[in-house]
C-alpha cells in the first residue's frame, strides 16, 4: 500500500557510526604515502581482476581475436598480436556460442599462425554443456544473481589458477532479460565483481554492437556507441575496446573502398581500438587481416592476421593482379635493394622475381608503370616500399623493418 514519506527524523534515528566503510586522507597523508601502480595484465589494456569488453558487430572477428588473445595471454606474448607487453596467464572461456571443438580448432589456428607451441593452461567450456546463465530468472520472475553459475566460474578459476575469464557473448549471460537494461547491466556487473573479487581474475566479455544500416561500417570505431544501450554496460568498464571494419579515414580512398567493399571482400581488415580506458594512454590502433589458416588436419580455419593500415590501402590502390604483383615486388625490392633510397634504373636488371622491365633500357611507359604501382605505400614482410622523388627523377624508397 502507499508508503509513509521519509521524514529527517526517520533518518535521524538510523544515523549511527559506520566509519569502517569510509577512509579518510588528506593531501599531507597522500604526500607522504607510496601508492602502489595499477597491476596490469595487459600493459594499458587489461587491468588485474578488472572488467574490460571488445565490442564489435556480428562476424567481425571477435572470437577469432579472443583465441588469438587466449593464446598470446597463456603464452605471456600479446606482443605477437601487435599488443603491449602481457604476464603470462592462465584463461578460463566460457563460450555460450560455441562448442569445445570450434574453439580448439580456433585455438590451434591462432598458436600455429603466431609460431606458439607453449603456454599456461586455457579451459574452455561450450554451449553443449548448456547456456551459463548469471542472472537467472527466480520462480515468481524476479531477476537476481545465479549464485550456483557464479560459484561454478569461482571454481573453475580457483582449480586452474586462471586470471582472466572470458565471457562469450555479453548477450547470453542474462535470462529473459533485455541485455541493455539498466537493471540487467547493473546485476551482471556485480556478477563480474564476484568473480574478480573471489578469484582476482579480469573479467572480458564480448559485447555484440548492433548493425546501424545508415551508417558506415566503421561508424562505432573507438566510440562509446559500441556499447549501445543502456549506460550502465559503458559506465562499469575499467577499460573497453572496439574491432571494426578498418575504412579510410575520409575523402575520395573512402568512397572507393566503399563501393568496393564486397567485390574486393574488404571486409577482412579489420583493427582494434580504445572505447574506454580508466587510466594511462588509448592503445595504438592495430590492424588484422582475417585470413584462412591450414591445419595438419587437412582444411582451413579464420585467423587474425596482424597487418598495417598501408597494407589495407595497397587492396585500395590496386586490385587482383596488380595487389599480389606490388606486394611480390616490395618483399623482393626490400630483399634485393636492402634500405634506403634507390632510383628506378638501378633497380632494374637486378634479377627481382616479377619485375616487368625484363629488359633493354627504363622506356617511359614502364617507368610509369613502376611508379603507379608504388604511389601509395606497399607494405611486405621484409618492409614497406613507395615511390619518392629524388632530385628530378622519381625513385624508390625502401623501408626495412
Amino acid at each position: 500500500g502507499p508508503q509513509q514519506e521519509t521524514t529527517a527524523s526517520d533518518i535521524e534515528e538510523l544515523v549511527g557510526d559506520s566509519s569502517d566503510e569510509v577512509e579518510v586522507m588528506s593531501a599531507a597523508s597522500l604526500a607522504s604515502e607510496v601508492l602502489p601502480p595499477i597491476e596490469w595484465l595487459v600493459d594499458q589494456m587489461i587491468p588485474m581482476a578488472g572488467t574490460v569488453s571488445l565490442g564489435g558487430t556480428s562476424n567481425v572477428g571477435k572470437t577469432r581475436w579472443l583465441a588469438h588473445l587466449s593464446i598470446c595471454l597463456a603464452a605471456g606474448n600479446t606482443g605477437a598480436m601487435g599488443l603491449p607487453a602481457s604476464k603470462a596467464a592462465s584463461v578460463l572461456w566460457c563460450a555460450n556460442e560455441e562448442r569445445v571443438e570450434d574453439i580448439k580448432r580456433r585455438l590451434k589456428a591462432a598458436s600455429q599462425h603466431m609460431g606458439i607451441r607453449s603456454g599456461a593452461d586455457i579451459v574452455v567450456r561450450g554451449k553443449t554443456e548448456g547456456m551459463l546463465r548469471l542472472i537467472a530468472l527466480n520462480e515468481i520472475g524476479t531477476p537476481e544473481i545465479d549464485r550456483a553459475s557464479v560459484a561454478k566460474v569461482v571454481g573453475w578459476c580457483r582449480k586452474h589458477g586462471a586470471q582472466v575469464v572470458i565471457l562469450d557473448p555479453y548477450v547470453t549471460l542474462s535470462d529473459a532479460m533485455d541485455e541493455n537494461s539498466a537493471t540487467s547491466a547493473a546485476m551482471l556487473t556485480k556478477a563480474f565483481l564476484l568473480i574478480s573479487s573471489l578469484t582476482g581474475a579480469a573479467v572480458i566479455h564480448a559485447h555484440h554492437t548492433p548493425k546501424d544500416r545508415n551508417k558506415d561500417n566503421d561508424w562505432y570505431r573507438a566510440d562509446s556507441g559500441a556499447w549501445r544501450g543502456s549506460g550502465a554496460i559503458y559506465s562499469a568498464l575499467d577499460c573497453g575496446f572496439t574491432l571494426a571494419n578498418w575504412m579510410p579515414a575520409a575523402g575520395e580512398a573512402r568512397k572507393r573502398w566503399k563501393s568496393r567493399f564486397l567485390d574486393d571482400e574488404l571486409g577482412r581488415f579489420i583493427v582494434l581500438d580504445t572505447g574506454k580506458i580508466r587510466e594511462g594512454r588509448p592503445l595504438v590502433p592495430v590492424v588484422y587481416e582475417l585470413v584462412g589458416e591450414e591445419l595438419p588436419e587437412g582444411f582451413e580455419i579464420g585467423v587474425c592476421r596482424l597487418s598495417s593500415a598501408s597494407e589495407a590501402e595497397n587492396v585500395l590502390q590496386h586490385s587482383g593482379d596488380d595487389a599480389y604483383l606490388a606486394g611480390e615486388l616490395a618483399y623482393q625490392i626490400c630483399q634485393t635493394m636492402g634500405g634506403g633510397t634507390h632510383t628506378i634504373k638501378d633497380v632494374h636488371g637486378k634479377g627481382i622475381l616479377g619485375w616487368p622491365l625484363t629488359d633493354g633500357d627504363v622506356t617511359a611507359a614502364r617507368y610509369d608503370r613502376i611508379r603507379e604501382l608504388f604511389d601509395v605505400p606497399v607494405s611486405s614482410e621484409l618492409g614497406v616500399v613507395r615511390t619518392t622523388k629524388k632530385g628530378k627523377s622519381w625513385a624508390l624508397a625502401v623501408a626495412r623493418v
